[in-house]
């Protein structure tokens, strides 16, 4: 325990290095100063905008983020009973689990290179829905799943919907927000993006905004009474939740022909 800890430790004293090193300010206001006693005015002032902020959004944010906050909730659901469905329902071992989620990780990383290409290439509106029409079928095959190689299969399907997810979701949002706005957005909105079909416990990042904390607290305490009175329903509100984000996604979003600059 105390390796693992002195190993984190590190990493992030590299980080920190790093950033310290290389990082440069890109803002037009960066010469400007931050007086610690202008953050509780800041604060109020963040909360207070937030009716003007939504308006200044694009159409093709706004859809985004209601995706973003539908996929956050359904995380916030199911993702804490995954483990707890696979021991208690169909039989896997933790080891059994462990296994599955390194081989998920193992297939996420690998395609992480190829989906970016991919999306930049073809565009990021036909992998959104790509991915969320694959999460929102596979996820509530757990329900029907009997083994070790169906919830392998059912996690690889996730793993490939949440990686072309993240890359395309995350450009789409950074594209589309105005400059201007674009860090009080990102803030209140997140970054764009959500894990799909996540499997950790937590609600499922990155990037959880503030304006999505109440949706996912409200959605995680809906979560222990759905699994108490029937575990199979979990999935099936994980499939209602992508059932949504996809016919949002196919309705309203769209490429953006011009990224912010």
């Amino acid at each position: 325990m105390l390796a693992w800890c002195a190993e984190a430790h590190g990493a992030y004293f590299i980080n920190a290095i790093i950033n310290q090193r290389f990082l440069r300010e890109t803002s037009a206001n960066s010469h400007q100063t931050l007086d610690l006693s202008a953050l509780s005015g800041i604060f109020r002032e963040a909360y207070r905008t937030i009716p003007a902020l939504l308006r200044r959004l694009p159409t093709t944010a706004r859809a985004l983020t209601a995706i973003v906050i539908l996929m956050f909730a359904a995380n916030a659901v199911a993702s804490p009973y995954w483990i707890v469905y696979a021991r208690d329902h169909i039989g896997l071992s933790t080891t059994d689990w462990g296994l599955i989620l390194l081989i998920e990780m193992i297939v996420s990383s690998l395609l992480y290179l190829p989906a970016g290409i991919a999306i930049d290439r073809y565009g990021r509106v036909r992998f959104v829905r790509a991915s969320l029409l694959i999460s929102g079928l596979a996820v509530p095959m757990v329900a029907l799943a009997t083994g070790f190689t169906h919830v392998l299969l059912i996690r690889i399907a996730v793993a490939v919907a949440n990686t072309f997810f993240l890359c395309a979701s995350s450009a789409m949002m950074a594209d589309a927000l105005p400059r201007d706005i674009r860090g009080r957005a990102m803030a209140a909105l997140g970054r764009g993006t959500v894990m799909l079909g996540a499997s950790s416990g937590g609600t499922g990042g990155p990037g959880l905004g503030f304006l999505v904390i109440v949706p996912v607290m409200l959605a995680s305490l809906l979560g222990g009474f759905v699994y108490s009175y029937n575990a199979a329903s979990t999935w099936l509100a994980v499939m209602a939740a992508s059932a949504v984000s996809l016919i949002v996604a196919v309705a309203v979003l769209r490429d953006t022909e011009l990224a912010e600059a």
